[in-house]
């Protein structure tokens, strides 16, 4: 029963002997071919088939795609056949749901039983797809698997796809279109704008057209039309009942409102809001709006003038004519009455002043235009425009004419012109007081009922300071100064300030240029004393004047200034046989006191005193008899009141009452 292959050659030998055969042994063979046994089935086969029916599909070639919508039920058959040779025993068949349909993922079970060879059994089912599908195309995946008890496999599986798909919008609703058309007797265009405007006691006309733009009837159309203000029964609202509506269909109103006759103001926005509903709209309220401009009726003509004056505070009359006149600087001030005589209201009446070159004012410049809206004017009316302007303060050549115009117009009435001139007159000239004043710095003087007097030493330096001053508030122009100083002085060149002054001889000159209005200035120089000066009391006189080019001839006194100092020679004899001074240089600060010592022929009256350099006395330090020989006095650096003497150069001085012998030494005190 199990041949090692097939055919397999079945080989007989078959030997024949005799003892008295011959041959001896006589042999033959025969064969037979062993072939495998004929099959004999014991199992048989079962093929499953599908076959969908939905309201969706869709061919590629030979393939089909299937689809069914939320809420859908479809059907399909599965068939299954005995393809086998043995009927099929115990067959079953389930059909697992696939997910998103009702039921899903349940298993249908159907006993088959017995199926001949070639026999088949078909089963329809019917699923319900869910409404709510979590994508889509979402796939329902049916798993049917048939058993039999010799089936071959025991299990046969087979799936298939229907793809689910959301179920198609049915609308519930549909809409509404409204649509605006206006006719007045005016209107502007804008591109494809078109702006409309209806005068006052104006009626104009407009349609409203009500349309269904859905596929629905559109049930129980209401249509209501809010009048704007500013029209007769202004705020009503107009109700339309228009019904049922079907597809594509409109129904058209007609409006004719009047415009009031006084507007609050022009242009006056007439709005109209109009407001559509149906049972089943969407939305259920649907609104639109459109404006007609409400203008003012057009006046007939009337009667307007412009009345201008002028005024100034120079002018001349002549005949009854006046001329204006203005300085620069002045103010220059129009008075302009706009009236309307009648007998037509005046619209839009509006003045248009265009001002001269060279006048300014508070919030306008040279040449500006200047526009005055007065709106409308009631017959018989007037109003006026006041304004001043101040001129500049150089103007081209004088006298120059400031020409002011004017012009007046209405939407009925004008234009009206008018002009006026103010010549500008060329300014008079500005005067100004200058003043000079001088003082000095010396190192020594002496105040008697309030009157000082300066002095200084042979050899000394002292500074001469000149104060010069524009006591107006204009200016000063071209400001010159000279100074003439003692001849007997010596200028030190490098110390006159401001530096541009020229030396000339006995004076100092300086071209200072203009003066701000009140505008001090100082101007100094150092002076040298000669060491030669000659004994006795030398006066030291300094001149200074000073001028501008616009100087006020009747202001000339303080033009001019003097100055004294004095220098003091004493008439020191020579003659003394001794004086001395223990220091040349005296500190009294450092407790010791400064010893004189001279000397006498014979005895004799006398005086120690101590002057400044310039020979003033400033105490006495002894008055008495001195002894004849050598004598020594002692001074402690204070003055007969008890006052201490400051630092500086003083003389000593030893002189007898009949001035017979007169000594000194010169001394430092420093402290």
């Amino acid at each position: 029963s199990d041949l090692p292959f097939t055919p397999f050659p079945l080989v007989n030998t078959i030997i024949a002997t005799g003892d008295n055969a011959d041959p001896l042994s006589q042999t033959f063979s025969d064969t037979v071919f062993a072939i495998e046994k004929p099959f004999v089935p014991t199992t048989t086969t079962l093929d499953i088939s599908w076959k969908v029916q939905t309201d969706s599909f869709t061919v590629s070639g030979t393939d089909t795609t299937w689809f069914a919508e939320e809420d859908e039920t479809y059907s399909y058959n599965i068939t299954v056949r005995n393809t086998g040779t043995l009927t099929a025993t115990n067959v079953l068949l389930r059909d697992v749901l696939p997910d998103s349909v009702l039921n899903a993922g349940d298993t249908l079970s159907f006993a088959i039983g017995d199926l001949l060879p070639s026999a088949s059994e078909t089963v329809t089912v019917n699923p319900t797809v869910v409404s709510d599908l979590p994508f889509a195309p979402f796939p329902l995946v049916n798993t049917i698997i048939t058993t039999g008890d010799n089936a071959d496999p025991l299990s046969q599986t087979f799936s298939d796809t229907v793809f689910a798909i959301e179920k198609p919008f049915v609308p519930t609703t549909t809409t509404l279109d409204i649509s605006w058309k206006v006719q007045t007797d005016s209107f502007t265009v804008s591109g494809t704008d078109t702006t409309w405007f209806a005068e006052e006691d104006e009626t104009y006309s407009y349609e409203i057209t009500i349309r269904n733009t859905g596929t629905l009837t559109a049930t129980n159309v209401q249509l209501r039309d809010i009048l704007p203000d500013s029209v007769l029964n202004a705020g009503d609202t107009l109700s339309f009942a228009i019904g049922d509506l079907l597809p594509s269909a409109s129904s058209t109103i007609s409006v004719n409102p009047t415009v009031v006759s006084d507007l609050p103001f022009a242009p006056f926005p007439l709005v109209n809001t109009i407001i559509a509903t149906g049972d089943n709209a969407d939305p259920l309220t649907q609104t639109f709006t459109d404006t007609v401009f409400a203008i003012e009726k057009p006046f007939g003509p009337t009667d307007i003038i412009v009345i201008t004056t002028v005024s100034t505070d120079t002018f001349i009359v002549d005949n009854g004519d006046t001329t204006w006149f203005a300085f620069p600087g002045d103010s220059v001030c129009f008075k302009i009455t706009v009236r309307n005589n009648g007998p037509e209201i005046a619209s839009n009446v509006i003045l248009t002043n265009f001002l001269p070159d060279s006048l300014f004012g508070a919030t306008f410049g040279s040449g500006d235009t200047l526009v005055f809206n007065f709106g409308n004017m009631p017959a018989p009316s007037d109003t006026t425009v006041e304004f001043c302007a101040v001129v500049a303060d150089s103007l081209p050549f004088y006298p120059y004419p400031l020409d002011n115009d004017v012009i007046l117009i209405a939407d009925n009435g004008g234009p009206v012109t008018a002009s006026d001139t103010v010549y500008a007159l060329e300014p008079p000239p500005v005067l100004t007081d200058i003043s000079v004043t001088q003082f000095v710095e010396t190192d020594s003087f002496t105040v008697e009922n309030s009157d000082t007097t300066w002095y200084v030493a042979r050899g000394e330096t002292f500074t001469y300071r000149l104060k010069v001053t524009n006591e107006r508030d204009v200016i000063a122009e071209d400001v010159v100064l000279v100074d003439y100083f003692p001849p007997i002085l010596s200028i030190i060149s490098g110390s006159i300030n401001p530096p541009f002054g020229v030396l000339n001889g006995d004076s100092i000159k300086w071209d200072l240029g203009d003066f701000s209005p009140n505008e001090t200035r100082i101007l100094s120089f150092d002076a040298t004393v000669p060491t030669n000066m000659p004994q006795g009391e030398n006066l030291l006189t300094n001149r200074v004047v000073v001028q501008a080019t616009n100087q006020d001839p009747l202001t000339l006194a303080n033009n001019f200034a003097e100055f004294s100092v004095l220098n003091i020679v004493p008439p020191f004899r020579e003659g003394c046989e001794f004086f001395t001074l223990d220091f040349n240089v005296f500190e009294p600060q450092n407790g010791l006191p400064l010893g004189i010592n001279f000397e006498l022929e014979y005895s004799r009256e006398a005086t120690l005193e101590l002057l400044d350099i310039s020979g003033y006395r400033v105490t006495t330090l002894y008055r008495e008899v001195f002894d004849p020989g050598i004598n020594r006095r002692e001074w402690d650096g204070t003055t007969e009141n008890g006052l201490q003497v400051g630092s500086g150069t003083y003389i000593v001085t030893l002189k007898t009452f009949d001035s017979k012998l007169i000594c000194w030494k010169k001394v430092i005190i420093r402290r």
